[in-house]
C-alpha cells in the first residue's frame, strides 16, 4: 500500500493537493500516539543522507527507535529524510508543516533532532546548504506551541563567534525553548553516545524542561568526549523570551 502511494509521486497528472494528501496519509500511517489520557512523548528526527555512497545507509533511526524500550514512559519516534531547505520547512514550519497536521502529535513531540553535517551557523545536506536564516524561518513562532528542544546533531554548528551568534539569534527570533548541539567536530560513535545519554535522561526525567541544565551537565560530567566536542546548551530565559542564556558545565566537569 505504501509503495503504491510513493509511486504516485511519479505521476505528472497528480495535483499538488493530492501530493500533500499522500504525504499526510503516509505520516499518519506511523501515528503511534493514542487519543487518550495515556499520553506518549515523542521525538521527530529529520536526517540527511550522510554521503552519496549507495552502499552506506548510516542512520540514527535504529538507535533512536531503541529509546522506547529504555524508558520508564512510552516514547514515540518519527524519522524522515530531508535533503533541502524546502523539505525541512515541509515538516517544521509552524502551522503549515506536516508536524502540525495532528495537534496531538505536535503538542507531545518534545525534541526535534536534526541529523546532518554542519558548519558554523548552518547545516549541510548531501545536496544543499541550509543557512542560518532558513533555519530560523523553519522554526519561527515556536513560542506559540508546546516546549520544544531543537537538537542539532551536527558538527561545528555552534563553533566560534558565528556559531554562538547563530544560537542566540535562533532562540531570540524563533521563541524555541532551547537548542542543543556541538561547537567542535565529533566522531560518529562519540556523538551517538552523547546523544543517547542525553536523550535517555531527558525522556526519563518527569520534568525535563525544568531540569534541562542539570541533564546537560550530567552528560558533560559523565562522558569526557562531550567536553571535547563542545557540547553546548542554549536556553531562552523563563522570564524573558528575548534573553538567551548559554549554559556550559565544561569548567566543572570531572575526568572519566
Amino acid at each position: 500500500m505504501m509503495l503504491t502511494k510513493f509511486e504516485n509521486f511519479d505521476n505528472p497528472d497528480k495535483e499538488p493537493e493530492e501530493i500533500t494528501k499522500i504525504i499526510d496519509d503516509i505520516f499518519m500511517q506511523y501515528e503511534q500516539f493514542p487519543n487518550s489520557d495515556d499520553t506518549k512523548f515523542g521525538l521527530l528526527c529529520l536526517e540527511s543522507y550522510w554521503d552519496l555512497n549507495l552502499a552506506n545507509d548510516l542512520s540514527m533511526k535504529p538507535f533512536l527507535n531503541s529509546l522506547d524500550g529504555m524508558m520508564d514512559k512510552s516514547i514515540s519516534v518519527f524519522h524522515r529524510r530531508i535533503e533541502s531547505t524546502a523539505s525541512l520547512h515541509l515538516y517544521t514550519k509552524f502551522g503549515e508543516g506536516v508536524l502540525f497536521d495532528n495537534p496531538f502529535i505536535s503538542e507531545n513531540i518534545q525534541v526535534i533532532y536534526l541529523g546532518l553535517h554542519g558548519q558554523p551557523g548552518k547545516l549541510l545536506t548531501s545536496i544543499d546548504d541550509i543557512s542560518s536564516a532558513e533555519l530560523i524561518t523553519a522554526f519561527k513562532d515556536y513560542d506559540k506551541c508546546s516546549n520544544k528542544l531543537i537538537y542539532f546533531g551536527a558538527c561545528n554548528v555552534f563553533e566560534g563567534q558565528t556559531g554562538q551568534n547563530f544560537a542566540r539569534k535562533f532562540l531570540q527570533e524563533t521563541g524555541v525553548h532551547s537548542a542543543l548541539g556541538y561547537s567542535n567536530k565529533v566522531c560518529w560513535v562519540d556523538g551517538l553516545i552523547i546523544d543517547m545519554l542525553f536523550l535517555a535522561r531527558f525522556f526519563n526525567d518527569p520534568n525535563p524542561f525544568a531540569n534541562l541544565q542539570n541533564l546537560y551537565e550530567s552528560v558533560i560530567n559523565d562522558y569526557r568526549p562531550a567536553q571535547n566536542s563542545g557540547f553546548s546548551l542554549f536556553m531562552n530565559s523563563a522570564n524573558n523570551s528575548k534573553k538567551v542564556v548559554k549554559t556550559t558545565a565544561i569548567n566543572k566537569a570531572k575526568k572519566v
